[in-house]
């Protein structure tokens, strides 16, 4: 039996039926002004950050279920519910099961030159700060290759900021930003099947660590 409920959720939204991306504002394919969350490689081929993030979560819900890990998503589908929404449902979640653990899993974009992994926790030290510190180190296992993107100014690896999920969720809460998907070698991790597994192999494992030690 698990001691902690894992609840995941995907940054931003995911592609609909008709292939239109979902994630506010919508995407359409001759209008930069609406390429949000997404990323346009030198080969014209879009890269959707949400897109990515389901692919993520879904591989980390099938090594759960393996497990036998207690997990709840969030927000299956499509769309790109709001941050206030995202928060409702996992308060629910925490006022029905207690003892849950937020996960919201995105990723990063800046300059396409930026690049590397980083963990956010609300300031100060909570809960959710030795396990955003397990979830680092088992990434670093995985990803060698990696840039490190870390505060260590309090001791440990997160960073912190009044992020809205972060604030306002009753749970131990943390938002790993998996890569830069405008980025070219992270691209090639954060945009990939292949890269998808290792991100979510390296997730999980810090999981388990978490249900074991914390």
């Amino acid at each position: 039996m698990s001691k902690y409920k894992h609840l995941l959720v995907a940054g931003h939204g995911g592609l609909n039926p008709e292939g239109v991306y979902v994630t506010s504002p919508n995407w359409k394919k001759d209008d930069p002004k609406t390429w949000h969350k997404m990323h346009v490689g030198e080969d014209g081929v879009p890269l959707f950050e949400g897109v990515c993030n389901r692919n993520i979560v879904d591989k980390i819900t099938f090594l759960l279920e393996k497990e036998g890990i207690s997990y709840k998503l969030i927000n299956p589908g499509y769309e790109d519910i709001s941050l206030k929404e995202r928060c409702v449902r996992v308060n629910k979640e925490q006022s029905i099961y207690g003892n849950c653990v937020s996960h919201f899993i995105h990723g990063n974009a800046y300059n396409s030159k930026a690049k590397g992994y980083e963990i956010w926790t609300s300031p100060g030290q909570t809960k959710a700060d030795p396990m955003s510190t397990i979830i680092y180190e088992e990434a670093q296992k995985e990803f060698p290759e990696f840039k490190w993107r870390a505060d260590w100014s309090d001791g440990d690896p997160d960073k912190e900021k009044n992020l809205y999920v972060l604030k306002h969720t009753s749970t131990p809460s943390v938002l790993p930003e998996v890569g830069f998907f405008d980025n070219a070698d992270d691209a090639k991790i954060f945009g990939t099947a292949e890269g998808q597994w290792r991100i979510a192999k390296a997730y999980v494992a810090a999981i388990k660590r978490i249900e074991t030690e914390l």
